[in-house]
């Protein structure tokens, strides 16, 4: 039960947040056209991720439904651990969306510390509140913090866009 919840979760998820479209509920077993499969042999990217790559290609798909039994014999070799990896997996090769929440929430959080910089400041300068000196140093801190935030934020972005690259997808 665990198991079919987080997989319903995760498609949903990244229905959502996918750069490509991803068919929710679908297994790997298909018939694919020569062209398709043609296309999907010219990619050279690790890990590989079947079913968003299958959408990356843009063909057009049809889905048929159908009951699925239980396992006649055996077991399933995917554990939580390696579930785990495969949707990271999947999540970075197929979303940009992470690297973005992260850079809007640097840009965010140095907006409000310089909004409450700026306050502080101001109510200072008319005499309103006193700056100690250990303040002071804690204003420093926020200061070279969000730096460090946006940064790492645009460092991320960089990140993004050579890992797209490196992925060697075919242009079209």
């Amino acid at each position: 039960a665990l198991k079919k919840l987080t997989s319903f979760l995760f498609y949903r998820l990244m229905g959502r947040i996918a750069d490509v479209p991803i068919p929710a509920d679908t297994g790997d077993f298909r018939l694919m056209d020569r062209r398709v499969l043609d296309v999907y042999r010219q990619f050279e990217e690790e890990p590989r991720f079947f079913r968003g790559l299958i959408g990356w290609v843009g063909f057009r798909q049809v889905g048929i439904p159908f009951v699925r039994r239980q396992r006649a014999g055996g077991y399933t070799k995917y554990r939580y651990g390696r579930l785990l990896k495969l949707a990271f997996d999947t999540i970075t090769a197929f979303s940009t969306l992470p690297a973005l929440c992260i850079t809007v929430l640097a840009g965010l959080s140095s907006a409000l510390s310089a909004l409450f910089i700026g306050v502080l400041i101001s109510l200072w300068a008319v005499g309103a509140c006193a700056i100690e000196g250990w303040m002071w140093a804690g204003l420093g801190f926020l200061v070279l913090w969000n730096v460090q935030f946006l940064s790492l934020a645009m460092l991320g972005e960089y990140v993004v866009r050579t890992h797209r690259h490196t992925q060697r997808r075919p242009l079209y």
